[in-house]
């Protein structure tokens, strides 16, 4: 079964049931499905390094604004936005 590791400055974990952003850590994907999310990933499998993106593991409804709402305040405010809004 492939393995693969998706790493980013910010991840979104369910901790107690709320969506919490957590800094460096990385998501660990088995086949199709999450199996881990970890500050130890593992370093024998195919990683794709995300630096300084907010990854979202799992079902989400981002149109509720996640992103800019207050969960990221102070976070995603002063991330640049170029090439999502043709913008600097």
């Amino acid at each position: 079964m492939k393995r693969l590791v998706v790493k980013s400055e910010w991840v979104i974990r369910a901790v107690g049931g709320r969506q919490v952003p957590v800094r460096d850590q990385a998501v660990v994907i088995e086949g199709s499905r999450i199996v881990d999310v970890t500050v130890s990933p593992p370093t024998d499998v195919e990683t794709i390094d995300i630096p300084g993106a907010i990854v979202c593991p799992g079902m989400l409804n981002l149109h509720n604004h996640t992103i800019n709402g207050p969960l990221f305040r102070g976070i995603v405010d002063y991330m640049k936005l170029a090439g999502f809004t043709g913008g600097p």
